[in-house]
């Protein structure tokens, strides 16, 4: 994974602003969503910077929990879904970027496509590693409630994968127009573009069905 770019007091600040929200419990859930999506939001691309910006938010929720104590388990679950949703929210509007692009006739940066599909690919297994990691430094409750939910999001899915999934079939179809009709001119020809999207979404096709299969048990 590439090296990511955001300073260490950016990072720290997102982290006690997600300290605070799970510390105070209250609308956890909500408060969690707006931190996580302003911070992915003011990222590039990279998905390494957005697996940063999920483990300082994962971090900051663990130990504001901590200190709360009681029943957290539903505060938890409220915050991941937080994460979750603003996550989905921002694979769509990676999909705005590409089809606006495409749309204009502007040429794709050097990378720029690759890096954008790369990143959607990744969200789910970006969501679930940061939360992976905090369990491995949690303890008690947090740590086993944590744990749960990392074997519920591998076996059912998030709404992060499902959004990606959706997101890399649209653009699939349209890359594939854009193909037929000369507009997109980068260093690689479009079909292979096209092409490249339509592995990636293979790939989350396959993790889908599995999902479903394992649901259904």
């Amino acid at each position: 994974m590439d090296e990511h770019a955001i300073p260490a007091a950016t990072l720290e600040t997102i982290k006690q602003e997600a300290r605070q929200a799970g510390a105070d419990g209250m609308d956890i859930g909500e408060r969690v969503h707006a931190i996580t999506l302003r911070a992915i939001e003011q990222r590039s691309l990279n998905a390494a910077e957005i697996q940063a910006v999920l483990a300082a938010v994962s971090a900051g929720v663990n130990l504001g929990l901590a200190e709360r104590g009681g029943d957290i388990a539903q505060s938890l679950r409220a915050a991941v879904s937080g994460m979750d949703q603003a996550l989905a929210r921002f694979a769509q509007s990676i999909q705005l970027m590409i089809e606006e692009t495409l749309a204009s006739g502007r040429e794709f940066r050097a990378g720029e496509l690759k890096q954008s599909l790369q990143t959607l690919r990744d969200l789910e297994h970006s969501l679930i590693d940061a939360i992976r990691q905090t369990a491995g430094t949690s303890a008690g409750t947090l740590k086993a409630e944590m744990n749960r939910i990392v074997a519920h999001l591998k076996t059912t899915g998030s709404d992060a994968g499902g959004q990606a999934l959706d997101t890399l079939t649209q653009l699939v179809a349209t890359l594939r127009a854009a193909a037929h009709s000369g507009k997109i001119s980068a260093e690689l020809g479009a079909r292979e573009l096209a092409g490249r999207v339509a592995l990636f979404a293979s790939g989350l096709l396959t993790g889908a069905g599995e999902a479903l299969r394992n649901k259904a048990k």
